[in-house]
């Protein structure tokens, strides 16, 4: 689970805006919250970019809401007080940066919402890996340590599954999962009935790992 602090925040600020202001942005402090009415926002009289970690969120969604509220710093900084927030000259650094990235962030867009479909960080969850099968059978173990990672992707490297999720999921049903006995790499894993689907509906996705990287390191 990716840990957020200014410093971080202020290295993606600089790959940002050279990547996608040509380094024109004036550097801005930031404020880590625990905001749960929204993603992020910036500050324009302390120039300051407030981030929310009240959810458990990927980098490529940090990096999102990180780029929306520079095209906020943007606007500022060009036109000042004397346009809207989402007018015209946001939407249009948002939609040139959008062209431009391909979908690599995602979409900038101008309501960030969704927040329904983030887990609350802190919240009563749980750590889980689940992989697949030669058959496309879905398999799930919980996510101890790293040692206990690299376990798994050998045994699911044998098993010739085609991907491994790395996730966090308040799903109660998965939290009931009896697990096997340790096997000869001293993992415990369990098949289960669940669709992939079904499980990553109420679960935030920290990675996935093709198995043909896997088999590099395996």
């Amino acid at each position: 689970m990716i840990k957020i602090t200014k410093e971080l925040l202020s290295e993606w600020f600089d790959k940002v805006n050279k990547e996608f202001f040509n380094n024109e942005l004036r550097k801005t402090d930031f404020v880590i919250s625990h905001n749960k009415g929204r993603f992020g926002q910036f500050r324009p009289r302390t120039w300051t970019i407030e981030i929310s970690t009240y959810w458990i969120r990927t980098e490529r969604d940090y990096m999102n809401t990180l780029i929306h509220e520079c095209c906020h710093c943007y606007v500022r900084q060009k036109y000042g007080y004397r346009v809207q927030s989402h007018g015209y000259e946001w939407k249009d650094i948002a939609d040139r940066i959008n062209r431009q990235m391909c979908g690599k962030y995602g979409t900038i867009q101008r309501c960030g919402g969704g927040q329904d479909k983030y887990v609350v960080r802190n919240a009563n969850v749980e750590k889980f890996i689940v992989f697949t099968d030669y058959h496309g059978n879905i398999a799930i173990a919980k996510y101890r340590d790293d040692t206990y990672v690299a376990r798994l992707k050998k045994m699911g490297c044998v098993m010739g599954g085609t991907k491994m999720y790395y996730l966090v999921s308040d799903n109660g049903e998965l939290a009931k999962v009896k697990f096997r006995k340790a096997n000869a790499l001293s993992v415990r894993w369990q098949y289960i009935d669940f669709s992939l689907d079904e499980i990553l509906d109420k679960s935030s996705i920290i990675k996935v790992e093709m198995y043909e990287d896997l088999k590099k390191v395996a």
